[in-house]
């Protein structure tokens, strides 16, 4: 469990940390200080899922309770930070990062998963609503399976699938659902709020979060279910994938617009296999 100051931050120490850029995937608690029972719940549980979160990256923009910072094990942490950072809950922090990553501040208190902070889509999780023996239940099933998520082998959309299914209270959306067009992204945030943390940029008036176009939208959209379709097999074609339904599903808000060519270009990138060669899918009119 790293505690950080904003959302900058973790840009900065994955940047630093080849432990932090190669985790698995990654967690963010986010409250205010209003969430008052939320944030004790939190600090009281600090150890526990410190320890079994593992190789996990957990985020958590608010100080960690006393002492921590001095026991053996968080001297990974001070190397990473140094020894005069103080991490603090801070509510326009928190403002800032809700209305970069889209998240309404009513939805509040909630956790956050992500893939890859800069390029994929993320998972949220709201208690806003939650009793606090249904936010510990949560807690109890996330940490066992993050805990495990490497020994198993388990895989992160799937896990995100069980928690939706699981928590259907606490989930806000699922990873690409076409009726939540996600619109703001985090690569593009970052430059943004790092300047607001330079001594020119705190002194100006802070402009909106840049907002993607349709196309760009449907860009991403179709490369993040080509990645997922490639990580389930590695062997599908760059043909099969741009014809499958998860992929042509992207494009139901612009229908017609892209040409199988447009579509071959945005995800080429990501196919693991581009040897030349039958594999699978193959077959012309194959669907996945």
């Amino acid at each position: 469990m790293l505690p950080v100051r904003n959302f900058s931050d973790i840009f900065t120490f994955m940047e630093k940390s080849p432990d932090l850029s190669a985790s698995p995937f990654y967690i963010m608690a986010l409250y205010k200080s209003e969430h008052d029972e939320f944030r004790q719940y939190i600090i009281d549980q600090f150890n526990r899922i410190h320890y079994q979160t593992q190789d996990i990256s957990f985020f958590l923009c608010d100080a960690p309770p006393d002492g921590w910072t001095k026991r053996e094990d968080a001297q990974y942490y001070t190397k990473l930070v140094g020894s005069n950072y103080e991490p603090q809950l801070n509510d326009f922090e928190i403002d800032m990062i809700c209305r970069y990553m889209d998240i309404q501040i009513e939805s509040l208190p909630c956790v956050v998963f992500f893939k890859d902070v800069t390029r994929y889509s993320f998972n949220c999780f709201s208690f806003r609503h939650i009793s606090q023996d249904g936010i510990d239940s949560f807690f109890r099933y996330m940490l066992e399976k993050t805990a495990m998520f490497t020994f198993q082998k388990l895989d992160f959309l799937d896990m995100m699938i069980q928690l939706r299914k699981k928590f259907p209270d606490c989930a806000m959306w699922s990873d690409w659902d076409r009726n939540n067009i996600i619109s703001n992204r985090l690569a593009s945030a970052s430059d943004d709020i790092k300047f607001y943390r330079t001594p020119e940029g705190q002194g100006c008036q802070q402009k909106p979060p840049r907002r993607l176009t349709r196309n760009q939208i449907v860009k991403q959209c179709c490369q993040a279910r080509a990645q997922q379709l490639w990580q389930r097999n590695p062997e599908f074609t760059i043909q099969h994938v741009i014809r499958s339904d998860n992929v042509l599903a992207c494009l139901d808000e612009l229908p017609n617009t892209f040409q199988d060519r447009t579509l071959h270009e945005w995800v080429k990138i990501y196919c693991p296999n581009r040897n030349p060669g039958r594999r699978v899918g193959s077959r012309t009119g194959s669907r996945i």
